[in-house]
C-alpha cells in the first residue's frame, strides 16, 4: 500500500475530508448525491442569489399532565406519618415509583375513576386505559418508559412490588398498562363492551370471576396476551362465576373481605360507583420548616395509601341483593336520571328536589356508605 503524504503537525489519516482549498486547486470532488463533479466556480454559481433564512423554533404544545402522585422532586416518603425517605432528585423519585409501580398505578387508577359529587364519572370505553397510560408516562414510569418485555405475577396478599424488569432497546414499545392492571385482577377496566364501566355490577362480577378462576389457568398460561384477550374477553363466563362468588366471599371477624385482592376489587368498584371515596384521606403534602424559618409544603407519599382497602364492613348490604337492586346499579340509575332531568328542566334555586322516604319514592337502604355522598335529586 503506498504511503500517505504527511502533513506537518498532523498524523496522516485515510479519512481526511477534502477541503475547499483542494477543490479550488483543481482536485475534483465527487458528489454523493448526483455523482457529478463539482468545482469552486460551480459552487459559487449554484449559490448566487441565495437567501439565508433564520430558523424559528416553536415549542411543541403537550397536553398537561394530570396525576395524583407528585411529578417532580423533592418528595418525602412516609409510613404512618413518619418520614422514612427523602427523594431529593428526579432519578430518586422515578426509581422509587418504579420499585413501587403497582401501588402507584393503583393510586392513579383510583383518581382516574373517582366519582364526582357521589355520581360515577361518565367514562366511555377506552377512556380509563388511555388516562392511566398517560398518567404513568407523566410520572416517568409508564410502560413505554420502562420498555417492559415480561409480565409479573399477580399481586399476593403482601402486595409485593415488582422491580428490576428488563428494559427494551426498541423505541416502539407498548404503552399499555394492561399487564399491571391485570395483576391487580381488574381487567374489566380494559373491556370495551358497553355496560362494563368501572363501578358497575357487571365489571365487579367480571373481576371477581377473574380472580376466582385465575389459579386454574395461571399455571399453564402465566402471561396474558392483551390483544388475544381483548378479541374475546369471555364476559359471560367470568361474570357468571363472579356473581356466584360474591355472596360467599370470606370475611374477617369485623366484616372486611378477607382476601386482599378481592377486597381491592370490591373497594375499587364501590369507589368508582360513588359509594365510598378511597382517596378521602390520602396524604399528598406535608408542612416543613423552610431555610428562612418559613412554613413550606412539601410533596409527600404515604406508603400505607398504596395498600388502602376502603370497602368497609357493610359492603354486603350495598352489593348483594336481587338483580338491579344493588346500591351500585341504583346509584348509577339515579345519577343518570338526575343528569337527564337537569339537562331538560331548569328548576328554581329554592326548590328542594330531595324526596323523603315517607312518600314511598325513596329506596330504603341499610348501608351507611350509600349516604356517604348526599344526593339532592329526586328518586324514582
Amino acid at each position: 500500500m503506498p504511503a500517505l503524504p504527511s502533513v506537518p503537525g498532523h498524523a496522516p489519516s485515510a479519512y481526511a475530508a477534502p477541503t475547499l482549498d483542494s477543490i479550488s486547486g483543481g482536485v475534483p470532488a465527487v458528489s454523493p448525491i448526483a455523482s457529478e463533479r463539482l468545482s469552486h466556480s460551480a459552487l459559487a454559481t449554484d449559490f448566487d442569489g441565495a437567501r439565508i433564512l433564520s430558523a424559528v423554533v416553536e415549542p411543541v404544545l403537550r397536553a398537561p399532565c394530570r396525576t395524583l402522585l407528585p411529578q417532580a422532586s423533592p418528595v418525602e416518603v412516609q409510613v404512618d406519618g413518619r418520614t422514612i425517605m427523602h427523594l431529593h432528585s428526579e432519578p430518586d423519585r422515578v426509581a422509587f415509583l418504579d420499585e413501587n409501580r403497582v401501588g402507584a398505578l393503583w393510586m392513579e387508577l383510583l383518581d382516574a375513576t373517582r366519582a364526582a359529587d357521589g355520581c360515577p364519572t361518565n367514562a366511555h370505553a377506552g377512556d380509563v386505559p388511555l388516562d392511566i397510560s398517560a398518567r404513568m408516562a407523566c410520572l416517568g414510569v409508564g410502560a413505554g418508559e420502562r420498555g417492559r418485555t415480561d409480565v409479573h405475577s399477580p399481586l399476593e396478599a403482601n402486595f409485593e412490588m415488582v422491580s428490576d424488569l428488563p428494559r427494551a432497546t426498541s423505541p416502539n414499545v407498548d404503552a399499555s398498562e394492561f399487564a399491571t392492571v391485570e395483576a391487580l385482577s381488574l381487567p374489566s377496566v380494559y373491556i370495551r363492551e358497553p355496560g362494563f364501566a368501572p363501578g358497575t355490577m357487571a365489571a365487579l362480577e367480571y373481576d371477581l370471576g377473574w380472580r376466582a378462576l385465575a389459579p386454574s389457568w395461571r399455571a399453564v398460561m402465566p402471561i396474558i396476551d392483551e390483544s388475544v384477550w381483548a378479541s374475546d374477553p369471555n364476559t359471560e363466563l367470568f361474570c357468571a362465576v363472579g356473581r356466584a362468588v360474591l355472596p360467599h366471599l370470606a370475611t374477617r371477624e369485623a366484616g372486611n373481605v378477607a382476601d386482599t385482592i378481592c377486597a381491592r376489587i370490591v373497594a375499587f368498584h364501590m369507589h368508582a360507583g360513588g359509594l365510598v371515596d378511597c382517596l378521602s384521606n390520602v396524604t399528598r403534602s406535608v408542612e416543613r420548616m423552610g431555610k428562612e424559618g418559613e412554613v413550606a409544603r412539601v410533596a409527600a407519599i404515604e406508603i400505607n395509601d398504596f395498600l388502602v382497602e376502603c370497602a368497609g364492613i357493610d359492603w354486603r348490604k350495598s352489593l348483594i341483593g336481587r338483580e338491579g337492586e344493588d346500591a351500585l346499579t341504583r346509584r348509577r340509575a339515579a345519577c343518570t336520571e338526575a343528569a337527564t332531568n337537569m339537562s331538560t328542566t331548569e328548576l328554581p334555586a329554592d326548590v328542594d328536589t330531595t324526596t323523603s322516604e315517607s312518600d314511598g319514592s325513596a329506596p330504603k337502604t341499610d348501608d351507611h356508605s350509600w349516604n356517604s355522598q348526599p344526593l339532592t335529586y329526586a328518586w324514582r
